[in-house]
Formats: structure tokens, sequence, C-alpha cells
């Protein structure tokens, strides 16, 4: 039913019987959100995405903030473009994520190192940021 009218063409619905005819001027279609799914719909068409993280993806999501601080470090440290660096990411809960994305963070931050030990105090930038993961200390350095 839901299908025809949003397609703009009449339903017929039959109660106890009786065969009822529906415009689609005559009735609103609204879609709800199941649970853990984001829905659009337009027209016939209707789209669903999982909204749940998994653990997978919430690594993946902690590893991307780190790249985006580890940047802004470089930045603030008035690196060039192409200057490699030795980078640290000290802190708890964050030996997973390096474990899975650690080449993808050094890849990213054009680092020649991710060390995870506590940054020394010559670093060129540090600074210590929240994430979902818990408080990590990153610092950048020229090698």
């Amino acid at each position: 039913i839901a299908r025809a009218l949003l397609a703009g063409q009449t339903a017929t619905v039959t109660i106890e019987g009786q065969t009822i005819e529906i415009a689609p001027d005559e009735a609103t279609v609204e879609t709800l959100d199941a649970p853990g799914y984001a829905v659009v719909s337009e027209g016939p068409y209707t789209v669903a995405i999982t909204t749940d993280l998994n653990e997978e993806l919430r690594r993946e999501g902690i590893a991307r903030d780190i790249v985006r601080h580890l940047n802004q470090l470089r930045k603030e440290a008035d690196y060039n473009l192409t200057d490699r660096v030795v980078v640290w990411v000290h802190g708890d809960n964050v030996q997973d994520v390096l474990a899975e994305w650690g080449d993808y963070i050094a890849r990213e931050a054009l680092a020649t190192k991710v060390e995870t030990d506590a940054p020394p105090a010559d670093v060129d930038a540090q600074k210590r940021i929240s994430l979902e993961s818990g408080e990590v200390l990153l610092a950048v350095k020229r090698p």
C-alpha cells in the first residue's frame, strides 16, 4: 500500500470483504526509523543504513581523530608539507588502535616512526586530547 501511494498510484485495500481505493492525496505515508538505523525515503525509494558502531569502526574513527590532531600539530610546529616526523601517541587504550591502524597513522602524518612511550621534553609540539578511548598525549618532532 505504502509503496503504491509513494509512487503516486491509487492503492486498493480489502477490509471485511469490502474493497476500498485510496488515492495518494487521501493518505499520508510516514517512515519511522527502526532502532539502530537511519532511514530516508524519496518517492518509491527507501534507503536504510545501520548507525551501530562495531569495534572495528570505533577504532577506525579514533585513528582518524589521531591523524587529524597530528596534522594540526604539524601545522602548529610550522612544518613544511613534505617534512617527515617522528610522532608519539601515548595513552591508555590506544594499543588496539595502533596495532590495527598504526601504518595508516604513520602514512597520513608522514611519520618515519610512531612511538607509544611518553614523548621527550624536546619535541617540537605536543598536546593532550580526549578521545572516546580516553586521554592521549600526542607529540611531533623532526627526526
